[in-house]
């Protein structure tokens, strides 16, 4: 009696359904750095600094990420300037995050401290480097907390050297 050859079907099927299995777990692989990375931010605006600690020593985060999926965002540095982490920005300065890298809209991290009033992190922000001078369409963080109206973190910049449009308008 002839049996039919079901050998070269089934392999074939497992040939495709592994070739899937392949390009899901690839994808799922990207997708996964992509929420990682993405929840490693916005542990930095939260100020999560055990969750990141965990993400980090799990290893595949940029500390500098200024991009996810392909869309811009603002690095982890910034984000935890924004909201004045103090502590996530001296964890981040461990691991080799740029204190002047710029986010996609060229905001530094000093300059959402300014922005946002935490004097606390203007004053870690210059202590460990930070660009007192960087100007952003035209205005410069001088400008920037004169607008704000903070006259402490005005004496912070200034005593730091920082100079800007306000500053020459005030010599006049």
């Amino acid at each position: 009696m002839l049996r039919p050859n079901l050998r070269f079907p089934f392999a074939r099927l497992i040939s495709f359904s592994l070739a899937f299995v392949l390009s899901a777990l690839l994808f799922s692989a990207w997708s996964l750095y992509t929420k990682r990375q993405l929840v490693f931010t916005d542990a930095a605006f939260r100020g999560r600094l055990v969750l990141m600690k965990t993400l980090y020593a799990a290893g595949g985060i940029d500390v500098n990420a200024a991009e996810l999926s392909g869309q811009p965002c603002h690095t982890p540095m910034a984000m935890a300037a924004l909201s004045g982490e103090n502590e996530v920005i001296k964890f981040l300065l461990e691991k080799g995050a740029g204190i002047n890298e710029k986010s996609p809209n060229g905001a530094t991290p000093l300059m959402m401290a300014v922005r946002t009033r935490h004097e606390s992190t203007v004053k870690l922000l210059i202590a460990n480097g930070a660009n007192v001078n960087a100007v952003r369409e035209g205005y410069t963080l001088l400008d920037m907390a004169l607008d704000g109206r903070n006259a402490r973190i005005v004496d912070l910049l200034k005593a730091a050297g920082a100079r800007g449009i306000a500053d020459s308008i005030e010599q006049r």
